[in-house]
């Protein structure tokens, strides 16, 4: 059986702070939390294996290291992330990119527990609604969000490396160990050998120029043929992963 995700923290030398199991409070003792994770766990499989339902299985959780933190959603449970070939793996994904769900989205988003901000808020963000003046005047920004077509969902780790260095240098820490840590847990090396064959879009890279497409633009794949969605920053800029601090 895969290890559970206090395991995988522990090995990467990481304080859990918060889990979603927890409703994103103190995270109490190991023992209570692995069971719980392991609970989950069986409660998904026969949904998934068995019943051929999508059952959301997503385990985030929120860690510090050397005085900073990053929360990641770093596993789903194994259960169902291990189902292999059947198509589910990325649905949850799939669903989130459909607009006709984002009202549903920005609810849960919203609910008890986790976002504190107005469903409304969180909708017009979901459906690309910038608001831009103090009189409530909108611009639409047509793919500003993205949770799965172009690759959107995949670990690139130079979107990771640049997170950790804008997190750095709002806090005024030292970008490099940030980026490092960033970049340790986007895991496109895991994600690359568990949804091969499974339809997803797994980039045959792990780093991009970050900000750099202004069109679709075709990319290496590990399987089939990958077309990366424009993808600009508002202030026009790049980041090369290979120059994170220029």
């Amino acid at each position: 059986m895969p290890e559970p995700v206090p395991g995988r923290t522990d090995g990467l030398g990481l304080t859990r702070m918060t889990t979603c199991i927890t409703r994103n409070g103190p995270v109490g003792d190991r023992k209570t939390l692995t069971e719980a994770e392991t609970a989950f766990g069986a409660m998904s499989a026969p949904r998934n294996r068995k019943g051929n339902r999508f059952f959301p299985g997503f385990f985030t959780i929120s860690a510090q290291q050397d005085q900073w933190a990053l929360a990641r959603c770093i596993s789903g449970l194994r259960n169902w992330a291990r189902m292999g070939k059947s198509g589910h793996v990325d649905a949850g994904w799939v669903w989130l990119g459909q607009s006709a769900k984002h009202d549903v989205a920005a609810d849960l988003l919203a609910s008890a527990g986790r976002l504190a901000v107005a469903s409304e808020v969180i909708e017009r963000v979901l459906n690309g609604r910038l608001v831009i003046s103090a009189d409530g005047a909108e611009r639409p920004v047509p793919g500003l969000f993205e949770s799965h077509a172009g690759a959107a969902d995949f670990p690139w780790r130079s979107l990771a490396a640049w997170i950790g260095a804008r997190l750095a240098r709002r806090h005024r820490l030292d970008p490099c160990p940030a980026i490092a840590a960033a970049r340790s847990v986007f895991r496109s090396d895991l994600c690359r050998p568990n949804l091969y064959g499974t339809g997803a879009e797994l980039a045959g890279a792990s780093d991009e120029l970050e900000g750099s497409l202004s069109v679709p633009t075709a990319a290496p794949a590990s399987e089939g043929r990958l077309i990366l969605s424009p993808g600009r920053f508002f202030d026009a800029r790049i980041f090369d992963p290979a120059d994170p601090l220029r």
